[in-house]
Formats: structure tokens, sequence, C-alpha cells
């Protein structure tokens, strides 16, 4: 039988015929958008941070190897550390991701959406292994140098930890004429930081299409999240979902449909 991991059970991540998709794109693109509002909707939004933190908490097993292994991270970043082992790291990746399905998946019964992981054939190969396969893939597309002018005119209020765009691109507002000599751009918004984080994901992620995840889903990056969501939610068949309202003291989720309905 296929075990999960840390346990004797295969990984059951949310109800047996919910979503199971990953979600693939550029940092800095509308993918952070669309995964919050996929959250909204009641689907579990599942990154391998967030999975390395709740490990770190609450596994006696895996939470020292996470935080040994950002221990040597950091000590590699600052010119120590021994050399990380690729197959290792790798299993590390599947060990956490499937203990926090297995721990965590169960609370939606809509299903998961799987931010950026997996990315090899080793990763799907080992997902499947556990009883997890990927079914759905959305990629969120936009050119190199389209990403660079909406990072590059991001400006940051301090006082009010206010984000603008100098254009208002990216779904930020264009600053008032009395804050534009007040703002600064950060460090990881200046091109070549911006262009070295791009040339890592296309490494990391270039191939992830040729993986076999069933159907596929692109989502046109060069606009806004709120443009492109009804599309991303006929594709995984899941309906847009009303803020919580109070009725008789208790909160209420309303089922309003697509924006289109």
């Amino acid at each position: 039988p296929v075990r999960g991991c840390g346990g004797s059970k295969a990984v059951q991540a949310g109800n047996g015929d919910g979503i199971k998709c990953i979600i693939v794109g550029p940092p800095g693109s509308i993918k952070a958008r669309i995964c919050q509002l996929l959250a909204e909707d009641g689907l579990r939004h599942v990154t391998l941070g967030e999975a390395e933190r709740n490990a770190i908490k609450s596994n006696p097993t895996l939470g020292p190897k996470v935080k040994e292994r950002i221990r040597e991270r950091t000590a590699k970043g600052g010119g120590g550390g021994k050399k990380q082992d690729a197959a290792e790291e790798r299993q590390l990746d599947l060990d956490v991701i499937c203990w926090f399905l297995q721990q965590g998946g169960r609370g939606s019964s809509q299903g998961w959406l799987l931010d950026g992981y997996p990315h090899c054939e080793e990763e799907v190969e080992g997902l499947k292994a556990r009883g997890v396969a990927v079914e759905k893939l959305i990629v969120v597309k936009i050119e190199d140098d389209g990403l660079v002018k909406i990072a590059t005119g991001r400006r940051m209020d301090l006082e009010t930890n206010t984000m603008y765009h100098v254009d208002g691109l990216g779904g930020w507002s264009k600053p008032p004429d009395d804050l534009k000599d007040k703002l600064i751009q950060r460090g990881d918004d200046t091109e070549p930081k911006v262009r070295a984080t791009l040339a890592a994901f296309h490494a990391k992620y270039d191939g992830v299409e040729a993986l076999g995840f069933g159907d596929k889903h692109e989502v046109d990056g060069s606009g806004s999240a709120d443009e492109v969501i009804d599309g991303v939610r006929e594709f995984l068949g899941v309906k847009k979902r009303a803020a919580a309202k109070k009725e008789g003291g208790e909160d209420k989720v309303v089922d309003v449909g697509s924006d289109k309905d």
C-alpha cells in the first residue's frame, strides 16, 4: 500500500474528489492575487514555506531537519555551511509538503492549490508514490520586460507602508504629487535584481508544463487578477464566494457565482 509522510496512511488532502492543482508564475506577477482570490473561494492555498514553518512548530521529526537546512543555507550565504545534496533536498521538501497536506489539507472541502511545487519529474513521481496525483496546472504568462517595468516602477511610502507605481501598473495606484519626493525604491525592485530573480525562476520552472499534470490553463499575466479570475474559476469548477456576513451572530459565506452571472 502507498504510505503517507510519517504515517501509515496515504496522504489525504481534502475530499477525494477535491481539486488538486498547482499554480506557477514568475515573482511579481498576478499569481499571488489569484491565489488569494481562490483561497477566498474555499481552496486551500499551500506553499512550501508555509509547510516548513508549520513543520518547525508542530512536527518533532521534520521540524529539526527544516531548521538545520535553514541554518545551513544561512551559513552558505555568508560563505560557510556544507554543500547540500539535491536528492536530500527534494526528499525533505516532499516529506514536508505531504505531511502538511495530510495535516491541513482537510480544512477545505474544495481541495488545494499547490503554489510552485512540484517543479521537476522527481517531485511529481514522489507525490504520486505518496498517493498525491496533481490533476490541473495553472500557468501565469507574462514577458520578462513587462514584469521588469512593473517591478522597477514600484515605490514605497515608508511612513504608511503603502506601495505605489509611478505609472499605475501592477494593481498599484499612481502616487499623489505631494508624496512623490518621499517615496523610495526598494533594493529588490532595481532592474539587475529583478532580472536575476527572473533568471532563477526560469531555470527552475520553465520545464514544468512538460511534466504531464493533466488539464492546463494559461493566464495572461499582463492584466489584473480580477480580469482573469473568472476564467480560472471556470477551469477549476469553483464558484466565487462573497465575504462572510453576520447573521444571527454567526458568520455565513454566500455563494454569489461568477462576476459575469
